[in-house]
């Protein structure tokens, strides 16, 4: 019988070890920010949104599986349209903020 219970338990352990870093390895949810295009620096892949009202001007980076939407498909295509009002879905890793879609609207006037 004390057998059988420490086998059970070794094997509970063992499910355990092989569970967490699958479940850990989720991926992270994603987030949405709106504000105005401010800045895009093309050669570190960063963007700068200033938020609507009390919020924040955030950066975020960008790769090639960044989504554009709208008026310009590209994310380099935004370097001259400061005023541009965006909406970044992204993630965050650590520091970081990393767009995963951005959608494109004309400047306010």
């Amino acid at each position: 019988m004390k057998r059988l219970l420490t086998l059970g338990a070794a094997s509970i352990a063992v499910l355990l070890l092989v569970v967490m870093p699958v479940a850990s390895q989720a991926p992270q949810a994603e987030k949405t920010f709106s504000g105005t295009l401010t800045k895009v620096d093309a050669a570190k892949k960063v963007i700068t949104v200033k938020g609507t009202g009390a919020e924040p001007e955030m950066t975020f980076t960008y790769d090639d599986k960044t989504q554009v939407t709208g008026v310009e498909k590209t994310v380099e295509g935004l370097a001259g349209k400061s005023g541009a009002m965006l909406k970044v879905t992204y993630r965050e890793e650590g520091a970081n903020r990393i767009a995963t879609r951005i959608d494109v609207s004309e400047a306010k006037k």
